[in-house]
């Protein structure tokens, strides 16, 4: 493995422990305890316990370690990850993490040493790329990359336990749930800023924040969880006809 020079930045952590984080990743995403999101404005996501996925990465690598050393793992799974779809494989995802996430370890490298600093980066991507990323991945960025539509970015939940009509002067009896949808939206932006050491969005083009909050009780979330299943069984029932008729082409 590459050696650095004191105080450098190391180049995340060692291939085998990275190896473990991408195993726990994929087993959680095949149970459906972790979801692997990608917006315009955070790039990849696991929507995932902390605990959970603590748990799975020390089962994976066969020995304990401190949480903090789980949360590290995951980060870099994560934004290793988000390179790899933004560069299009291996080679793309290399570049970017060279001039990003690793940058200030490549600058304070030996340059003897670089090549096999390079050498773990790939291996890094390059088990990514077996078992992570996925056809679905591939074609939420380009989707996300193409569209003017306002983007998901995530659903904050707020338990609002009661409030104050202050034009009716009364007390509006609770509680309530305030839910706050977060999104980006790409028709109002610019140009996508990216500089050394930040790790961007694989999604093509910046987005600017758009948020938009709706104060609910059960009554209303029962017809929106109602609504949602009806959606994503219409959106399942598409995708099937969308691939039957690729398969018969």
């Amino acid at each position: 493995m590459a050696q650095e020079k004191k105080g450098a930045k190391p180049l995340g952590v060692a291939l085998e422990e990275f190896r473990a984080g991408v195993s726990a990743v994929v087993e959680l995403r095949d149970s459906g305890k972790l979801l692997i999101f990608v917006s315009p404005q955070a790039g990849v996501r696991f929507i995932v316990d902390s605990e959970a996925f603590a748990a799975a990465y020390e089962a994976s690598l066969g020995e304990q370690k401190p949480a903090a050393q789980a949360a590290q793992v995951e980060s870099e799974v994560a934004d290793l990850l988000s390179l790899d779809l933004s560069g299009g494989g291996v080679e793309g995802g290399q570049q970017w993490a060279e001039f990003t996430l690793y940058a200030a370890g490549m600058r304070e490298m030996e340059e003897a040493t670089k090549g096999d600093a390079r050498k773990l980066i790939r291996d890094k991507l390059s088990i990514l790329e077996e078992s992570a990323v996925t056809e679905g991945l591939r074609q939420r960025v380009r989707r996300l990359g193409v569209t003017r539509s306002p983007a998901l970015e995530d659903l904050d939940v707020e338990i609002v336990s009661e409030k104050t009509d202050n034009i009716a002067e009364e007390v509006v009896p609770g509680p309530l749930a305030r839910l706050t949808l977060r999104c980006s939206d790409k028709g109002t932006a610019g140009f996508p800023a990216r500089w050394p050491g930040r790790v961007p969005s694989p999604v093509a083009g910046s987005a600017q924040p758009r948020d938009f909050a709706v104060e609910v009780d059960e009554t209303d979330m029962e017809l929106l969880l109602r609504r949602l299943r009806e959606a994503k069984a219409m959106l399942s029932k598409a995708l099937e006809r969308g691939s039957k008729e690729e398969h018969h082409a």
